[in-house]
């Protein structure tokens, strides 16, 4: 943390404070004011060896400051294991923080050893390193009345030999937007783009991104968790307000996919 007038190192956290941090952080870091009281309390960042940490500065002095991992993706593993590239999202529960990312190794798009993730953590404040074992696991669940309340969050296993999370979430109006890229078979970086958006409290599909599957009057099934939209790398979802309109994009190989957004919810501007 430096001072941003004088360029002076206001606070670190490394390896010589925590023997934990032996791994490169390439990607932004998830900002967060927990309180609301305008200034910024906790910060949310993942790093290559795949773990989520948290850093608490609620204090006011520096010194009381302090840092932490929240999660371990690769509790367990053995052989390739996952990598976290890009930003977390975080949404500000009633108890909790719940924080979203998922896996996959940027520097290397085309290998298809890891079998990567996408990941909801609720960030309770506990001391203990959370892993796969304390989430509900929601891979083939349909059931959007699916509760986790006994649960410290949910994933899904990206089902693709390749698949890989190479771009920040986003979260809106209750759906939790993951955007993947699947290598191709014969190799190099066009592969195929798929977008997820999912129920943020339960990794359920919530909106009809596929309407040309409906059979039988069910319009949302497990098939809308997802949706190909093209080749190549994609972008994150980039949602935007024009004349007092949400609107949503999604870039992937010489195009831009006009993502969906729900229409029954409303902004609550904070100052």
């Amino acid at each position: 943390v430096i001072d941003l007038l004088t360029g002076a190192q206001v606070w670190r956290w490394d390896y010589g404070r925590d023997p934990n941090m032996k791994y490169s952080i390439p990607s932004d870091i998830s900002c967060v004011d927990t309180n609301g009281d305008g200034y910024i309390d906790r910060l949310y960042v993942g790093d290559t060896g795949g773990r989520l940490w948290r850093f608490n500065l609620i204090e006011s002095d520096p010194k009381a400051w302090s840092g932490s991992t929240l999660f371990n993706s690769n509790a367990g593993i053995m052989g390739s294991r996952r990598k976290i590239f890009s930003r977390p999202d975080v949404t500000l529960e009633k108890d909790y923080e719940m924080v979203f990312f998922g896996t996959g190794d940027r520097e290397h798009p085309d290998e298809t050893k890891v079998a990567n993730q996408i990941f909801a953590i609720k960030d309770k404040g506990l001391n203990s390193t959370l892993s796969e074992r304390d989430l509900e696991n929601v891979d083939g669940i349909n059931n959007l009345c699916k509760c986790i309340e006994g649960k410290e969050g949910w994933f899904i296993s990206l089902e693709n030999k390749g698949e890989k999370a190479l771009a920040p979430p986003v979260v809106m109006f209750g759906v939790a937007y993951f955007t993947t890229f699947t290598p191709s078979k014969e190799g190099g970086t066009e592969g195929i783009a798929r977008i997820y958006a999912l129920n943020y409290k339960n990794g359920c599909p919530i909106l009809d991104l596929n309407p040309e599957n409906n059979t039988e009057g069910i319009k949302i099934d497990l098939s809308d968790r997802s949706k190909v939209i093209g080749t190549g790398i994609p972008s994150g979802v980039v949602i935007s307000a024009i004349n007092g309109k949400l609107i949503a994009y999604t870039g992937f190989q010489g195009g831009v996919y006009n993502t969906p957004l729900r229409k029954n919810s409303t902004i609550i501007p904070i100052w």
